[in-house]
């Protein structure tokens, strides 16, 4: 896999200027959110034309969980404008649609099913490999997309998982200054991701040594910085970001396992922000995988937990667990309103079961139904 190469926001971007330049870039193609008018990046942008001669065309029409019928337009529009470089800005929503164009760029329009099919498309049978470079500038310290390989759609309501290694952002633009600006629910909610990213890699069945000491260097930076970020000190905000890369880096070799493959339907069903829908089913995910590893006797998985639970700052087995609990207290203060008629058996229909094959031990789907009961009692009010 391609190393990655990392420029930060100094000198007024010249590490990219000189990579554009370098590359011989004639047309930017900017996957964006509206809130890239707040930040430097937007100035450097408006001023590529008249310094370096380099066309700027922005997309911005893609929602927060990017759709198929997204893609399709963002694909429509990078043909249009003849552009040689992707570049995303924002958050994993804008990345995703970036990757996602990538992957399909090159796919005969023809090939490409239309949005109103009844059956489960191949998508990643569809991917062509595209040599188009992909910059990409994370404007949360969170998703970890701007690290892995994969990108995820919705279609139909239903989530997909693309995967090829050209998806891989070919650079990554740091910039700690777009943190300072993100509203306090975004704040919290991709922390929580970078932070479950982190967990769920270390115990992955994926997992090796690399990733391991990715996820470690996520976990340390995450925790030793959680109080300055919050707080607004800016110090944090560079070791922020690399931490959700690091955890990016981390899951890009382990995967995610049961937290994140519990947690898509809340977010597609109830509209609840990704990282929370993650966190609060790895609550009893972890709970539960405590209960089977001491149960089974599984040694190796019993020192790994003991090891997880001390960079929280335990001793046993399940003191990593609570000190993750009295974390997420302090940031999901308030319950959530159900605004959808599904019913836990939909919920536990809904399991992404790649994911879930990644988990160390095995979940029934009574296991499946107790942890989504639990969530539910715990997080939504009537």
């Amino acid at each position: 896999m391609h190393d990655q190469l990392i420029f930060s926001d100094r000198n007024e971007y010249s590490e990219l200027s000189d990579y554009l330049k370098n590359n011989g870039t004639r047309s930017l193609f900017v996957v964006c959110g509206k809130s890239i008018k707040n930040f430097p990046v937007e100035l450097y942008l408006n001023s590529l034309k008249s310094s370096f001669n380099i066309e700027v065309v922005r997309f911005s029409d893609f929602s927060p969980n990017p759709k198929y019928e997204d893609v399709l337009k963002g694909i429509n529009t990078f043909i249009n404008a003849k552009s040689d470089v992707i570049m995303a800005v924002g958050g994993g929503s804008a990345i995703d649609i970036a990757k996602c164009i990538k992957a399909f760029c090159n796919v005969q329009k023809n090939d490409l099913p239309d949005c109103d099919v009844s059956y489960s498309p191949d998508f990643n049978k569809l991917v062509k490999v595209s040599n188009v470079p992909l910059i990409c500038m994370p404007t949360t310290a969170g998703s970890g997309a701007e690290a892995t390989h994969f990108a995820v759609m919705y279609f139909n309501y239903k989530k997909y998982s693309i995967s090829a290694l050209c998806l891989r952002p070919t650079a990554v633009v740091f910039s700690p200054c777009v943190l300072d600006s993100l509203p306090s629910v975004q704040k919290q909610s991709t922390f929580l991701d970078a932070l479950s990213h982190s967990i769920e890699s270390y115990w992955s069945i994926n997992a090796t040594e690399e990733s391991i000491e990715y996820s470690v260097e996520a976990l340390n930076n995450l925790l030793r910085n959680f109080d300055g970020y919050f707080n607004n000190n800016e110090k944090c905000y560079e070791k922020m970001l690399w931490a959700s890369y690091t955890a990016g880096r981390a899951i890009n070799i382990s995967k995610t396992t049961a937290g994140h493959a519990l947690s898509y339907k809340l977010t597609s069903e109830f509209n609840i922000p990704h990282g929370y829908a993650v966190a609060m089913c790895l609550k009893h995910v972890w709970k539960k995988t405590i209960e089977k590893a001491e149960y089974s006797n599984n040694k190796n998985l019993i020192d790994k937990l003991i090891s997880l639970s001390r960079l929280f700052g335990g001793q046993d087995i399940s003191e990593g667990l609570e000190l993750f609990n009295k974390l997420l207290k302090s940031l999901i203060t308030k319950k959530f309103k159900l605004i959808s008629s599904v019913t836990i058996d939909d919920l536990s229909k809904s399991v992404n079961v790649e994911r879930l094959k990644n988990h160390p031990v095995s979940f029934s789907k009574d296991d499946i139904v107790e942890i989504y009961k639990n969530v539910m009692r715990e997080f939504y009010e009537n």
